[in-house]
């Protein structure tokens, strides 16, 4: 497959592949590579270069997403605790803090971004920790966070639809999801015969 052989080509790069987002017609490829930093390929994993600039978010990855029909917007997080989140139009040449506490969002530590395939502009960051994802309706100029109803670490974010949104913990014992954009939560309920216990 396609990504079964970029992830083998990146794999030489550095000590492992963290992260791959793709999007666009070619498509363009990003992957965050322990010890490489963060990668781009503009023609769907042929060749590859190391994205450089002085933004966190290249020195120092941790989440990476772009949308689906668009290869030169990218989003980006920083490994480091209050990083914030980080976005670039052109590609990953020049980058801009797009989102921090200070614009509303829950958290600077973004763990996870997803993007809406059937709306674009509606981006959803997970934090490290807190009780409240980060919701932005127009792209990523602004952001309101959205209660979760309990804390959750290492949220992982999974938009179904535009308005039905699961939130995973990474650090395990959670899962909640909501019908109505972030509204209203409820906990996941019943067994799974991978995990022992309730989800």
């Amino acid at each position: 497959s396609t990504l079964g052989k970029v992830l083998k080509r990146l794999s030489g790069q550095g000590k492992g592949v963290l992260e791959v987002a793709v999007g666009g017609d070619e498509p363009a490829v990003y992957a965050i590579v322990d010890g490489a930093g963060l990668l781009r390929s503009p023609d769907g994993g042929k060749t590859w270069s190391p994205l450089r600039g002085d933004a966190p978010c290249v020195k120092s990855p941790f989440a990476v997403a772009v949308p689906p029909r668009d290869g030169k917007t990218v989003f980006a997080g920083v490994a480091a605790d209050g990083g914030g989140l980080w976005c670039s139009g052109d590609g990953g040449l020049t980058w801009r803090k797009c989102g921090d506490m200070a614009g509303v969002m829950a958290s600077d530590d973004v763990e996870w971004i997803t993007i809406c395939a059937k709306d674009p502009k509606l981006i959803v960051a997970g934090h490290r920790a807190g009780r409240a994802v980060s919701v932005s309706g127009d792209g990523g100029g602004t952001w309101a966070a959205r209660d979760l109803g309990a804390e959750m670490k290492a949220q992982i974010v999974f938009l179904v639809s535009d308005t039905r949104w699961a939130v995973a913990s990474r650090a395990g014992g959670a899962l909640r999801w909501t019908d109505d954009s972030g509204a209203h939560w409820t906990p996941a309920a019943g067994d799974a015969d991978y995990f022992p216990g309730p989800l």
